[in-house]
């Protein structure tokens, strides 16, 4: 007789509780490979920045040229430009009548006599009795190197006079009383204002772009196509009469950069109804009107002169060191929508050395990405201006976070967020560290 058997199957319980477990267990699993992934991917994603960091390190050090680092928020791009000095004119021979430019360039000084400088030798501009600030210039021979198609470069160190003095005022024929008269008037408007102003070249290669001084000692740049001749603007005292200036524009496509020793102040485009509109507001057909793909090209036979101050509006003051750029593009990083540079724009300037360029840089540049769910840029309009200073510089990081979480934040998101913290010392090395977004402000940063 056979032994019997008392064992038994499991319930249907038993077995639904066991498959519970085990889609909870593959959940948590699943949920956290996910994690780990996304984690690994902004990672990635922050190192590739890393890398274009020491790239552009790498080739304004090589090719002995300063090298410009683009961080753009609102288009989640960072990219490099080289920048290639094509013209560079210093007046330490101003006496003689001739200045001598790099590459054989050579102009002529007309009723300019030289002066101190802010290196070595400048030229004083409009300040000859009888020409009543016109006929003050350097005129140079032309080339076409001059016109660099794909971007360019504007560099000049500025000293302006005192518009509101009484040397000025003979010079030009304005009458004291006169000046009252108009000051003590209702605040006109600004297209009346506009169209009164008077203005000082600064630099002029007609038919293809200036840079100009206004009266009210805002700076005006323009690209010259034919379908458009209003120029970009920036807000009114960004520079300073009776001190030096150093005045930086760089201009590729679509993008319009104007810096005063160094601080990148606010631009504007004059339409045609005479309204300031900032750069990022300007629609899609004003944009191709006013910032043509390619800086319109001189030929060297054309007889078009380039001017240091020009005939007719010159330049009041004293300028020094004045050079011409060439810019190319040379790598470029796009994030995806699910990563984020964070704040305003940023430009990283290295000189010839690999080096925070001083002119720009007084400290370390400190570059902050995220993978925070939501997050948009502050409002160039909002948060990229100084409201009441001359110089209209973006808030640090920390300034526009504190006006952020006044308006209000998402805490969950703020919590499972990360940060990755990219740093440039002065000396242009680059690291990169990993946080999360609250123990980044609160002062914790996790090297990894």
């Amino acid at each position: 007789m056979s032994p019997t058997s008392n064992s038994s199957g499991f319930t249907i319980m038993e077995l639904m509780t066991v498959l519970a477990i085990i889609t909870i267990l593959l959940g948590i699993g699943i949920s956290f490979y996910a994690t780990m992934g996304a984690e690994r991917r902004f990672e990635g994603q922050s190192a590739s920045v890393y890398n274009l960091l020491s790239l552009a390190r790498a080739v304004s050090q090589t090719s002995n040229s300063p090298v410009v680092v683009q961080i753009d928020p609102y288009e989640g791009e960072a990219k490099i430009l080289r920048e290639t000095t094509v013209a560079l004119f210093r007046f330490e021979d101003g006496e003689s009548g001739t200045v001598l430019g790099t590459g054989s360039l050579e102009g002529a000084v007309r009723n300019a006599r030289s002066v101190l400088g802010r290196i070595g030798m400048g030229l004083e501009f409009g300040t000859k009795e009888g020409l009543k600030c016109s006929e003050s210039y350097v005129e140079v021979e032309p080339n076409y190197l001059l016109s660099p198609p794909g971007g360019l470069v504007i560099e000049a160190w500025i000293y302006p006079g005192d518009f509101k003095g009484d040397k000025f005022r003979q010079l030009v024929g304005k009458s004291e009383e006169k000046e009252k008269r108009d000051n003590n008037k209702k605040k006109e408007p600004f297209k009346e204002r506009y169209i009164k102003e008077l203005r000082f070249f600064i630099v002029e290669l007609y038919g293809s772009y200036y840079l100009r001084l206004t009266e009210s000692y805002a700076l005006e740049f323009a690209i010259l196509p034919e379908t458009s001749v209003f120029p970009f603007r920036t807000r009114n005292g960004v520079v300073q009469p009776n001190s030096w200036n150093h005045i930086s524009v760089r201009y590729q496509k679509d993008d319009l950069r104007i810096s005063v020793n160094g601080v990148e102040v606010s631009v504007f485009w004059v339409s045609d109804n005479y309204e300031m509109i900032p750069l990022y507001k300007m629609t899609k057909k004003q944009r191709e009107e006013a910032m043509p793909e390619r800086i319109p090209s001189i030929p060297s036979d054309s007889g078009t002169k380039f001017y240091i101050s020009a005939p007719g509006d010159s330049f009041y003051g004293i300028i020094d060191e004045v050079r011409i750029g060439a810019i190319a593009a040379v790598e470029e990083v796009s994030l995806p929508s699910n990563f984020h540079f964070v704040g305003t724009r940023t430009s990283i300037h290295f000189n010839a050395k690999g080096e925070l360029d001083s002119y720009y840089h007084t400290s370390e540049v400190v570059v902050l990405m995220t993978d925070k769910f939501g997050y948009v840029p502050p409002p160039e309009e909002k948060y990229g201006f100084s409201e009441g200073g001359s110089l209209n510089a973006p808030p640090t990081f920390e300034e526009a976070e504190k006006i952020r979480i006044k308006e209000g934040s998402n805490e969950e998101a703020e919590r499972d967020a990360r940060v990755a913290v990219l740093r440039v010392s002065l000396s242009g090395e680059a690291s990169l560290s990993f946080t999360r977004w609250v123990e980044y402000f609160g002062g914790k940063e996790d090297g990894e």
